[in-house]
């Protein structure tokens, strides 16, 4: 695969992105949230970055390229095995164990639609979670039951745990080490309202959901490429609450912005999530759901952005 890319910018410009604007993108309010969160938060920003300089954009997009002209390979088994055997031998911080191995401590950034540089270690991953605590702590915190399909490492079970300690939880994977390392932070949380299935969202889902449950997915309908149908059959007939998707959404890209351009070939290169918006913009017309939210999250790793879609059944 051939790209050409330009080089957009030429100079540095020093910018940071606040607790408040991250609040207001979101529509949530800082008194609303508890005081675990509200401390994060003000640990965490506001996040110091760098434009990239003209020979760190030259670095990037050569970076892309061979990204985008190599066979790509991801073992998700084995990287899930290394989180299983490091959750059963080690008692260090679980946030850092559970973390995928694809998130660097360095690497280039895209925040606020600025292609970037930041001494924030991590920063997309810690940006992620506690932004994920915030949605997650606003929209479920009057739910019941929350099914999880994709649980991967048990990063969103972690999380809400953390805020939410009331929660019932439905998960699923289609990977059994998945599974097993649900059941490990099942031990380490000493948690007890829990149910675990193997379950692949692509074919139909044998599932009754109870009243008052919510729908979570993170990074899972990605993989799916176009083949969401029974995912979002299965919404349709068990019509629970609300739904959370977090996943990367190629509607939502510019075509005038060069990261969004990356993103969106290597979405194509991957097969990831695609159509996924205008079937739930379809169906909203038809008003047999609405969409409460569809925002970008404004940080992103080297090659993808996530967007929060939050909707329910009418």
């Amino acid at each position: 695969l051939l790209i050409r890319l330009e080089i957009l910018r030429i100079s540095t410009l020093r910018n940071k992105l606040t607790i408040d604007e991250v609040l207001n993108h979101f529509n949530i309010l800082y008194d609303d949230l508890p005081q675990s969160i509200q401390l994060q938060l003000d640990k965490f920003f506001p996040i110091q970055y760098n434009e990239l300089n003209s020979k760190q954009y030259k670095e990037y997009y050569e970076l892309c390229l061979e990204m985008l002209n190599k066979k790509l390979e991801v073992d998700w088994q084995d990287d899930w095995f290394n989180v299983l055997q490091n959750l059963r031998t080690n008692d260090d911080n679980v946030k850092s164990i559970i973390r995928p191995k694809w998130f660097r401590e360095s690497a280039f950034v895209n925040i606020q639609n600025c292609l970037s540089l930041t001494k924030t270690p991590y920063v997309d991953w810690e940006y992620q979670l506690i932004t994920r605590q915030m949605l997650f702590y606003t929209h479920l915190k009057d739910i019941e039951n929350i099914c999880e399909f994709g649980s991967g490492s048990g990063t969103n079970f972690y999380l809400i745990n953390e805020i939410l300690q009331d929660k019932s939880f439905i998960l699923s994977d289609i990977s059994v080490t998945s599974l097993k390392i649900i059941e490990e932070l099942k031990r380490k949380l000493n948690r007890h309202n829990l149910t675990y299935s193997n379950i692949d969202i692509e074919q139909d889902i044998d599932l009754q959901l109870p009243d008052n449950t919510a729908v979570i997915t993170t990074s899972v309908l990605e993989q799916i490429g176009d083949n969401y149908k029974n995912f979002i059959n299965f919404i349709l007939k068990e019509k629970p609450q609300i739904v959370i998707n977090v996943e990367p959404i190629v509607e939502l890209l510019d075509s005038k912005n060069g990261f969004d351009n990356v993103m969106n070939l290597y979405c194509e290169k991957r097969k990831y999530l695609a159509g996924y918006l205008t079937e739930l913009e379809k169906l909203e017309k038809q008003k047999k759901i609405k969409i409460i939210m569809k925002k970008r999250t404004m940080v992103s790793g080297t090659f993808i952005e996530n967007s929060v879609l939050i909707w329910k059944v009418l």
